[in-house]
């Protein structure tokens, strides 16, 4: 029986885009675990403290809800723009260095720079990797499986916060900006994951 190079170049197309998507969803598995390792998730007041009064560490929170508020819907135009990977890059990115600088923190201006850093970075992770997830999926034609990949992908986001929050509260012990410092590792090599997508 003689081969149809047309038929055979389909399935080829069809096994590598199978295999991508596959890649995609494992490395979405990491960047979801990666985005929600909060090693500061236990100590991130008492580290405050130690430097400003516990009403700046509320106008702080405050300041960063209402970056996000401001910065959410910007980034998510952006997004649409530049695409999901490219907005993920830059999640990474900001988040990584706005967590680094929260580390060497010392000061209430700093602070403040630190927040605004970190909340438009998370602005951008805010729906991309589930509309990233679905995207990927639907290339393949294979958005039945969507809610199944949301649900491992919460399970990775469980396991990232309850992993690092672990962590973290041994971390302050050492040094009181490590956790922030290990959380900013931890999104550095979110952005160099990202790049694989």
């Amino acid at each position: 029986m003689k081969e149809n190079p047309g038929e055979t170049a389909i399935i080829l197309g069809m096994l590598v885009s199978d295999r991508n998507v596959q890649k995609n969803i494992r490395l979405g598995y990491l960047l979801v675990f990666l985005s929600n390792s909060f090693f500061w998730y236990a100590p991130w007041l008492l580290f405050l403290l130690n430097y400003i009064t516990f009403p700046q560490a509320a106008v702080l929170q405050s300041i960063g809800l209402l970056t996000s508020v401001i910065s959410e819907i910007p980034t998510g135009v952006l997004a649409d723009l530049i695409g999901k990977k490219k907005t993920l890059n830059m999640a990474f990115l900001l988040t990584g260095l706005g967590e680094t600088y929260m580390a060497f923190s010392t000061s209430y201006p700093q602070f403040i720079a630190s927040y605004i850093i970190l909340n438009v970075g998370y602005s951008f992770y805010s729906g991309t990797m589930e509309a990233f997830a679905y995207d990927t999926l639907a290339s393949d034609k294979q958005e039945s499986e969507y809610d199944k990949v949301v649900a491992k992908s919460q399970a990775s986001s469980n396991a990232g916060t309850a992993i690092s929050s672990i962590a973290g509260g041994f971390m302050y012990s050492l040094w009181l900006g490590l956790p922030f410092l290990a959380t900013g590792v931890a999104k550095f090599v979110g952005f160099v994951v990202s790049l694989f997508i």
